[in-house]
């Protein structure tokens, strides 16, 4: 019966006045962000025909500005992975942002970044989320629990997430496979 009154990681996050209040004030920066790239992009759609503007700015400069910030935002997502900031991976998880969708270059998705910095709050926000595949391969074919252990030198949080991948497989029917 005591762990029916357990909360869970981010409840017990949430109920920290200081943390809350830093995940609101992120998510409202996040939204005034997205706000001001979409007004950028919808300038796109006030273009006079001759695709003339006032001043220097050429035609699509605002639109790709708008693409510019929402490319930083996704950038910020990536970092608070980094930098084991759970409160901003939070944030980012709450204000709707892919947790499968991986870096561009390397092909790591947040869990990858948290499991190789053994950030083991972000990996609980993470996991807490239930938005998880882990399934997900970087682009060199592992596994965010060999991440954990390759490079966070965690085997506690390779465990986690090797156990977390196994259930997946098999609610999925599919063979998990190592690397090699």
């Amino acid at each position: 019966m005591a762990n029916a009154n357990r909360k869970n990681f981010t409840d017990r996050m949430m109920q920290d006045q200081s943390v809350s209040r830093r995940i609101a004030d992120i998510q409202s920066e996040i939204e005034a962000r997205r706000d001001e790239a979409t007004d950028l992009k919808n300038q796109m759609d006030l273009l006079p025909v001759d695709g003339v503007l006032p001043g220097d700015q050429k035609a699509g400069d605002s639109g790709f500005k708008g693409e510019g910030i929402l490319l930083a935002l996704e950038q910020q997502f990536y970092q608070s992975a980094e930098k084991g900031d759970e409160a901003a991976t939070f944030a980012y998880v709450l204000a709707g942002y892919d947790v499968d969708k991986p870096r561009q270059k390397t092909k790591d998705t947040v869990l990858h970044i948290a499991a190789s910095r053994n950030a083991r709050d972000v990996v609980r926000v993470l996991v807490e989320s239930g938005k998880c595949d882990y399934l997900m391969r970087d682009g060199q074919g592992r596994l965010a629990s060999e991440k954990a252990y390759l490079f966070g030198r965690s085997p506690a949080l390779a465990r986690l997430l090797s156990i977390k991948e196994r259930q997946q497989a098999d609610r999925e029917g599919i063979k998990l496979t190592r690397r090699p």
